[in-house]
């Protein structure tokens, strides 16, 4: 059973509003401000550096990773991966959890989508075709 106290469900919203790039009726802190006084953030950022894994900690983030990524991996016939949303909190998924799959990101962004898996971008703006792999298996 998740854990819902009132500073679990804090955090989550704190992540949730910095994630969706929302306010919350107050100024912003600045990077820097963030940096030193911002143990989590700091900690985030220097992992994104250095490359390493940058988890979402947040409870969908755990359902997804820890059950239902492990239930499609079990799958016996999962060979091909298409992960719909990308960000810098999904980064790391095709190292932690696909690395044996032909991993394929696809988001409107170029720039969210996965530098290391095969990616394409929606250009429903401009009108290009979207080319995906022939059968993906999840």
């Amino acid at each position: 059973m998740p854990d819902t106290n009132s500073s679990t469900r804090s955090r989550e919203m704190e992540i949730y509003r910095g994630t969706a790039k929302l306010s919350d009726g107050e100024k912003p802190l600045s990077p820097i401000v963030r940096l030193c006084t911002d143990w989590g953030y700091a900690t985030r950022v220097v992992r994104y550096a250095m490359g390493l894994p940058v988890p979402l900690d947040t409870e969908d983030r755990r359902v997804l990773e820890h059950d239902i990524f492990a239930y499609f991996l079990a799958l016996p016939r999962t060979f091909r991966v298409l992960f719909i949303g990308c960000d810098w909190y999904t980064k790391h998924y095709q190292r932690a959890f696909f690395s044996d799959r032909d991993y394929w990101t696809l988001d409107v962004s170029r720039r969210l989508a996965s530098s290391e898996a095969r990616s394409t971008s929606s250009m429903a703006r401009s009108g290009s075709r979207v080319i995906l792999p022939r059968a993906v298996s999840i």
